[in-house]
């Protein structure tokens, strides 16, 4: 047998690449799918609409519903301070949340660090309670676009978000 030659060696190549085009002339070949992925049901947000007679002090209650295997929540709610004064975020669902409230906007943050602990709670359970204090008129409490809750898997919940308001009708 005679050694290879650039000819030889050529005709190898060209071959070699007729074959690998014939099995890509097969057509295009479709991707994995991922994993069949539920996403969550839609989680409800309630904020009431309340007549509030004793506006000195004043409880805003957050109501949920299906708030199933939550590991992580942002809440942005605005508020007028003009009308009133925020003074508080409570809850023993969210016990260890981190909250703040600027310019009107009050932000709660929690998270299950330790990603063993998600929440649930029933429907139409109260998730926090807003504190507020010196309330004349009327303020709208709504919820921001930033308002995100994710489940165990780190899936986001679609948010059915009600705003509500508060009105002093008293003193």
């Amino acid at each position: 047998m005679n050694p290879p030659n650039k000819y030889s060696i050529g005709l190898i190549l060209l071959a070699s690449s007729l074959a690998m085009m014939a099995v890509a002339c097969k057509g295009p070949v479709d991707p994995p799918k991922p994993p069949d992925v539920t996403p969550p049901a839609a989680l409800g947000l309630v904020l009431p609409a309340l007549q509030i007679a004793n506006c000195s002090v004043v409880a805003i209650p957050l109501t949920v519903t299906n708030f199933r295997k939550v590991s992580g929540v942002q809440l942005d709610v605005t508020y007028n301070p003009a009308n009133v004064t925020f003074d508080s975020v409570g809850s023993s669902v969210l016990n260890d949340a981190m909250w703040n409230a600027t310019s009107g906007i009050i932000s709660v943050v929690w998270a299950d660090m330790s990603q063993t602990s998600p929440r649930t709670l029933g429907d139409g359970n109260t998730l926090a309670v807003f504190y507020f204090s010196g309330l004349t008129g009327t303020s709208a409490l709504s919820f921001q676009s930033q308002t995100k809750v994710v489940d165990s898997a780190n899936a986001y919940f679609t948010l059915n978000k009600t705003d509500g308001s508060m009105t002093c009708t008293g003193n």
